[in-house]
């Protein structure tokens, strides 16, 4: 994305426009998460990784149903993305992204490092 700036346009990304993803309650902030109960429910710099590139958001998690930090990676498997890790994920791949690493793989023996590399 480019936002005009007065004389010309600059690259920018929807996290400095300010957009934050909310997980649950269809895109809606949690009611049960507000800012002064705490950071922990609250990830500045978030790595959505997509067939189309690398993305950094803000992420706000979903406190209903006494979800506990130790299910975040349930919530995002809910949401659509797999995350890198069960333990505080902060980085997450679309299945969209792992569909063309496995075609990548079989057919043209690409590297993990290449494919990286290609979607930076």
């Amino acid at each position: 994305m480019q936002q005009w700036m007065g004389q010309f346009y600059d690259n920018i990304t929807l996290c400095d426009l300010g957009y934050v993803l909310n997980l649950g309650h269809n895109g809606h902030s949690c009611p049960n998460n507000m800012e002064e109960s705490g950071g922990n429910w609250f990830c500045d710099h978030f790595t959505i990784i997509h067939s189309t590139g690398i993305f950094v958001h803000q992420l706000n998690w979903c406190r209903c149903n006494d979800e506990k930090v130790e299910d975040w990676h349930l919530q995002l498997l809910r949401f659509g993305i797999f995350p890198s890790t069960v333990i505080k994920p902060q980085t997450v791949f679309t299945f969209d992204v792992l569909d063309h690493f496995l075609i990548d793989v079989l057919e043209c023996k690409t590297s993990a490092r290449s494919f990286y590399q290609k979607l930076c």
